[in-house]
């Protein structure tokens, strides 16, 4: 789901056909270039950002209405450059910092890559073909599994990954808020006292406070100013309403 800078929602639906809610109006489209979608992000000029995750390549629709290859050649690798002379290897997750750059999470290689709005792709964050956890700065940094990304107010970008809450610095500085690297569970508090089982593919912040959905569990509140988690939901709350969550935040 994305939401744009008119509070249009944007969503996906099986088998894959794209939805446009605005105002409670409901437009369809059927016909889109990718296979399987992974992520979707929107940025500040109304951009539609889509990630396919089996055709490799990242699509963006624009405020006109014509779907382009923003990056990727669709060829599996892990290849930087310009356009669709580079490569990824199942992108997933999307998020858009204020400057317009779209993050993507390559899954299968590991990374956290980043696309300016010349479609230069460089890498951010995560080192290459590992998939473990580790905090560290750029390339030092080792990331499991990304569910979900979003940016807050001071340019910092904040990771679901796997059973961990984790900041991204805009100098690609990776530090570990909230959960714990070696145990899952559900555990309200401070730091790695807080326990997550695994997250949803939806969460956004908003005036510092991150809101999110933990898989199969609880809506639940991170404030990440003082690093902690709380819980606001009933169990199974769906993923949109921390996106309406968000939302609310935002107007206060």
């Amino acid at each position: 789901m994305a939401i744009d800078q008119n509070d249009t929602l944007w969503m996906f639906v099986a088998p894959y056909y794209l939805y446009k809610i605005t105002s409670g109006a409901v437009a369809t489209f059927t016909t889109t270039p990718f296979a399987y979608p992974g992520g979707m992000c929107a940025d500040s000029d109304g951009n539609i950002y889509v990630s396919d995750r089996t055709g490799n390549k990242i699509y963006r629709y624009t405020t006109n209405g014509v779907w382009t290859v923003f990056a990727g050649s669709g060829n599996i690798g892990y290849e930087d450059g310009n356009g669709v002379f580079t490569s990824f290897y199942y992108p997933a997750s999307l998020a858009a910092d204020a400057a317009n750059n779209i993050f993507v999470w390559d899954s299968f290689n590991g990374l956290i890559r980043k696309i300016d709005q010349n479609q230069n792709v460089t890498t951010f964050a995560g080192k290459y073909g590992y998939t473990t956890k580790a905090d560290g700065v750029g390339t030092n940094a080792v990331f499991f599994s990304i569910s979900a990304m979003c940016f807050d107010s001071f340019g910092n970008l904040i990771v679901f990954d796997n059973t961990c809450i984790r900041e991204i610095s805009p100098t690609a500085n990776t530090v570990t808020l909230a959960g714990s690297f070696t145990q899952n569970g559900f555990a309200n508090g401070a730091g790695n006292v807080a326990l997550f089982s695994a997250f949803g593919s939806n969460g956004g912040t908003a005036n510092g406070v991150c809101v999110f959905r933990s898989l199969f569990t609880q809506l639940r509140v991170f404030l990440l100013r003082w690093q902690n988690v709380r819980y606001v939901g009933r169990p199974k709350t769906r993923a949109r309403k921390a996106l309406i969550s968000v939302r609310l935040l935002q107007r206060e």
